[in-house]
């Protein structure tokens, strides 16, 4: 039983009420038994209450503010209540609301508890923590493969307004966010004040058994969402506009995989947009997103669920289909039997019903839901009416009139799917028309001239078998949240039932017909249908096994030309020069890297060095080297180190190449002068000859490309013989070992000062040496790039 029970709609107390009819007397008072309840909080409260909710009135029937438990300390809370004896009860401990229900040590949320009231007793737990207190969510193996098969990540996301791209990171302090659900269920909908796009957040803390694993991941949502995993984008199902007319959503619910990085804290960041929040809402729709993590095998087995989706919609949609379509001639050849005219359009409404019902939930365009929807409604409707026509027509020598104002209502019920009115009042109309079809169909059964019309034993039964499913069916949506032995839309085997009474009945004077040749017809075509689609989806797969694997073959050649272009954008040669000696290493993490260097030489022996650290690697950052490569060429004649790095800036800005950026350092040097600027490259190192000592030169300046008009710095120093400059792409500070532990800036520093006395080339071997022992087999994430220059 879910947490929103208690909110069980009015026509399920109609229905239940025009079903049943008893009287209870009570003669003799029951026995009396005492419960009280004491739990024990593992993090004292101080100025929050606790309440106790659960299945009866003394419990407040699931009202997560209904029972206030008394404080006995700020880590004892007790209640003492009276129930009857032999009460079943299940219950659930609350900070007010559902928001911040009690959950285990790990984060999760608790099942209900149950107690059964046989004598007086004292129940105590333990309470770990509360829904919207806990930060971070411990997920262990027995969570992805134990008996529940995966875990919703849809409680306890860190919700922020807006759009900012820098809410991916991992570092993003989001303690102040709002705590949510991301479904946007009717309950937590409004309270979110949802402003069409906005960023949630949620921490993992997994454990070290998972690392590395690769699990799948399955996204269910109304919207468009961009989904980050530890600060990487991962997945993007539709798009993610800033307004509605850039925005694209996809309702699609396919399976991708998720490796899980070697470390213990995780952040999910999910940018969602929906623009039409609202108006899905109001039909019924669930607005937002959720997210399951599942064993990969578990996760290939649930595709089979689509299939048979995809079955059951053809099946429950062309059996009454085919029967409507054959009532339709029966009435064609004898048209005064007119309760056939009116049964195949009753059938022809319960076709739609089951196919649109189905086909709502298949589809990949928001639009179409919400018309789907409607269309749902309108077919559930007509075939409610022309069932209740097609009693009459059988029962009546005319029409009663009160037909009428079954028409009344049968137009109402239509226009409010048409018109999209709340869905709570449609489901109550269509509940109540139910009701009163059934009702019809008894008191017809039970009087003397239906009685004596033979056969008439097949329709009862017929109503018997819809009304047991229709009342099952309201149990599934209101209180049995994985369905009836797995099976979650009910009614449609009870309407099946129905419709094949019906028939039976109305094909009863036709001795043509013959049930058991129907039957076994039907079936041969189901299976047919069952056979064609898997040779199908059989040869579909092959189809796209051979295209993957060209557009494979396709994207090696390329990466291998786009390496082979980026290695003739370096130089050849490093400047031979007389006051200097210069040597430089690179080693890329891909097959096309995206760090930069290069050197010019002017007539007066002025060298000018650039090193640069394209986003990423890949075929994006080789383009950005690419352009680097043009723009130094055409700006290295200019004196100011400031204006080229102005100039650079503003023609990547300009660029819109999105997050693309660049980070660079370039230097000067005239003699026995060096002026140097950068923007968001490590340090400078110089070693001082005459001291013995490393000297940092850190100017701190955006990457190019992210603002305009970034007020970059630069600097200047004197260089005597023996000194030695270091210059460096990230990739050596950030290098990763198998701890995924950083190398850091000291370890270089070190490796630096014990080589600098020999020759350049002698310097950086050093360090690459040093830093590839402390790193390790682990793999390279980043490029490498390292450039010496030292003063002879």
């Amino acid at each position: 039983m879910n947490k929103y029970h208690y909110k069980i709609k009015p026509c399920l107390y109609l229905i239940i009420a025009s079903l049943f009819f008893f009287s209870i007397s009570c003669n003799s008072s029951s026995t009396k038994i005492h419960v009280n309840f004491k739990i024990i909080l593992k993090k004292p409260l101080s100025h929050e209450k606790v309440y106790l909710t659960g299945s009866n009135s003394t419990l407040g029937n699931w009202n997560p503010s209904a029972v206030l438990l008394d404080k006995q300390s700020d880590s004892v809370w007790t209640k003492k209540l009276v129930f009857e004896k032999g009460d079943k009860l299940e219950f659930k401990f609350t900070l007010g609301s559902w928001k911040s229900e009690a959950v285990n040590a790990d984060g999760w949320i608790l099942d209900n508890f149950s107690l059964i009231a046989k004598n007086d007793t004292t129940f105590v737990t333990n309470i770990s923590n509360w829904k919207d207190h806990q930060y971070s969510r411990i997920i262990k193996p027995v969570y992805i493969f134990g008996k529940d098969n995966g875990i919703i990540l849809v409680n306890n996301w860190r919700y922020h307004e807006g759009d900012n791209p820098e809410w991916a990171g991992l570092r993003v302090n989001d303690t102040l966010w709002k705590t949510v659900e991301s479904n946007f269920t009717t309950d937590n909908f409004y309270d979110l004040k949802w402003q069409n796009i906005g960023w949630f957040r949620t921490h993992l803390h997994i454990d070290p058994s998972l690392w590395n694993k690769t699990l799948g991941l399955k996204l269910t949502q109304l919207g468009a969402s961009d989904i980050y995993y530890n600060g990487r984008l991962i997945y993007s199902s539709g798009k993610v506009g800033n307004s509605e007319f850039d925005y694209s959503p996809s309702p699609k619910n396919s399976w991708k995989e998720i490796t899980l990085d070697p470390v213990p804290d995780h952040v999910i960041a999910v940018r969602y947009a929906n623009y039409k929040s609202k108006t899905e809402r109001s039909i019924g729709f669930d607005p937002g997103f959720s997210i399951l993590l599942m064993d990969l095998n578990s996760a290939f087995n649930t595709t089979d669920n689509i299939r048979s989706h995809t079955i059951h919609q053809m099946v429950f949609t062309l059996i009454p289909l085919i029967l409507s379509f054959l009532h339709l001639f029966l009435f064609f050849f004898y048209i005064k039997q007119r309760q056939n005219l009116y049964y195949a359009i009753c059938l022809l409404g319960f076709s739609g019903l089951t196919f649109f019902n189905y086909e709502r939930f298949l589809l990949d365009n928001v639009d179409l839901m919400i018309f789907f929807q409607r269309l749902n409604v309108m077919s559930a409707a007509t075939a409610i009416f022309f069932a209740l026509l097609t009693l009459f027509e059988i029962n009546y020598h005319s029409l009663p009139k009160r037909w009428r104002s079954y028409l009344a209502l049968y137009v109402i019920i239509f226009m409010s799917g048409f018109l999209d009115i709340s869905p709570r009042i449609t489901s109550m109309f269509i509940y109540f028309s139910f009701t009163i079809t059934l009702a019809e169909g008894i008191i017809a059964g039970i009087k003397t001239k239906a009685a004596s019309k033979k056969g008439t034993w097949i329709i009862f039964i017929g109503f018997i078998v819809m009304s047991i499913s229709i009342v099952l069916q309201i149990f599934v949506d209101f209180v049995l949240e994985n369905g009836l032995f797995g099976v979650n839309q009910i009614y449609v085997y009870g309407m099946i039932g129905f419709i094949i009474s019906m028939s039976l009945y109305l094909s009863y004077n036709f001795a043509y017909i013959n049930k058991d040749l129907e039957w076994q017809l039907d079936k041969v075509k189901v299976l047919s249908r069952k056979t064609i689609e898997q040779e199908r989806i059989a040869a579909s797969l092959e189809i796209e096994r051979r295209v993957i694997e060209a557009e494979n073959l396709r994207k090696t050649k390329e990466l291998e030309s786009a390496r082979e272009l980026q290695l003739s954008l370096l130089p050849k040669e490093v400047p031979q020069l007389e006051d200097f000696e210069i040597s430089c290493y690179m080693k890329t993490a891909s097959e096309v890297g995206g760090d930069y260097y290069d050197f010019y030489v002017t007539e007066d022996n002025a060298l000018t060095v650039i090193i640069g650290d394209a986003t990423g690697h890949g075929l994006k950052a080789s383009n950005m080297v690419i352009l680097a490569k043009g723009l130094f060429n055409t700006l290295v004649h200019e004196s100011n180190l400031i204006s080229i790095m102005n100039t650079f800036n503003r023609s990547i800005k300009q660029m819109n190449l999105h997050m693309l950026t660049m980070c660079m350092a370039l230097i000067r040097v005239r003699e026995n002068r060096i002026e140097y600027s950068s923007a968001g490259m490590p340090p400078m190192l110089i070693y001082r000859n005459n001291t013995g000592e490393i000297e940092q030169f850190l100017l701190k300046g955006m990457p190019l490309g992210a603002f305009y008009d970034f007020p970059y710095k630069s600097l200047s120093t004197d260089i005597n013989k023996g000194d030695v400059m270091l210059l460096m792409s990230d990739g050596l500070v950030e290098l990763f070992n198998k701890e995924n532990d950083t190398y850091g800036l000291e370890n270089v520093i070190k490796s630096f000062k014990d080589s600098a006395k020999r020759s350049v080339e002698e310097t950086i071997t050093h360090i690459c040496k040093e830093s590839t022992l402390w790193s390790g087999e682990a793999q390279l994430k980043d490029d490498i790039t390292i450039l010496a220059l030292k003063k002879k």
